[in-house]
């Protein structure tokens, strides 16, 4: 399973995350793209990778990222299955399917 079919299942932790949700997702958050577990609090989440520093967000800056790593998933995945139906562009609409 590739990095953005996993990031498109947990959609629901991603678009909406709600108090203490915890979950792990490839995230691009200023030290390059690696996996975070991500635990959301009431005004703030937390990030921890393996290899780094806690980060903590505002829930704000915290669904806003996550909610433009989802969105960069779904546009990924549209691309790729208008390429496998031989079309040079994804179809109109295309984030009807996803959101």
């Amino acid at each position: 399973m590739t990095v953005h079919e996993e990031t498109l299942e947990l959609k629901r932790f991603l678009l909406n995350p709600k108090r203490s949700d915890k979950f792990t997702v490839w995230l691009h958050i200023g030290q390059g793209f690696r996996p975070y577990y991500i635990e959301v609090g009431n005004k703030r989440g937390t990030l921890k990778a393996e290899s780094s520093k806690k980060i903590t967000m505002t829930i704000n800056k915290l669904k806003e990222a996550l909610a433009a790593q989802y969105w960069s998933a779904a546009r990924l995945d549209a691309t790729i299955k208008a390429w496998q139906a031989g079309k040079r562009r994804r179809s109109k609409g295309w984030e009807k399917d996803y959101a």
